[in-house]
């Protein structure tokens, strides 16, 4: 009784908007760390990066828009589109804070790139 009664008490709960997920991400590419923040809200379909921690301050302000794919409990899909033939393709795990990367060209085809260790960040400041 009492599992039937939290249940119902979570399903009107259910409509409230769910927080975007906010990740701090880093890989090692050619012996350097890097690091980027990724805003996931699967709800409003929005994937987006920015670059903190870039060297010039010029790229410290670009925010990347990706486009989404798919999305799932589990599975954000998403993409970067770089030219009418290429684009990155990005598999963000919500469960695990894992973003698989890769790059996807009508020439070279799929070729998997450094993967993203996440970790959840709660407070984001605003630009």
């Amino acid at each position: 009784m009492i599992a039937t009664f939290g249940f119902v008490a979570l399903m009107h709960i259910e409509p409230v908007r769910a927080t975007p997920l906010k990740l701090m991400c880093s890989y090692i590419y050619e012996g350097k760390t890097y690091k980027e923040i990724y805003i996931v809200d699967s709800e409003q379909l929005l994937v987006e990066i920015s670059y903190p921690f870039a060297p010039s301050e010029e790229e410290r302000n670009i925010i990347e828009s990706l486009i989404v794919e798919s999305t799932s409990p589990v599975l954000v899909v998403a993409r970067l589109q770089t030219g009418n033939s290429h684009y990155f393709k990005y598999e963000i795990n919500k469960v695990n804070l894992e973003i698989k990367t890769f790059s996807v060209s009508f020439v070279a085809g799929v070729q998997p790139m450094t993967t993203r260790t996440c970790k959840r960040i709660k407070d984001f400041p605003s630009h």
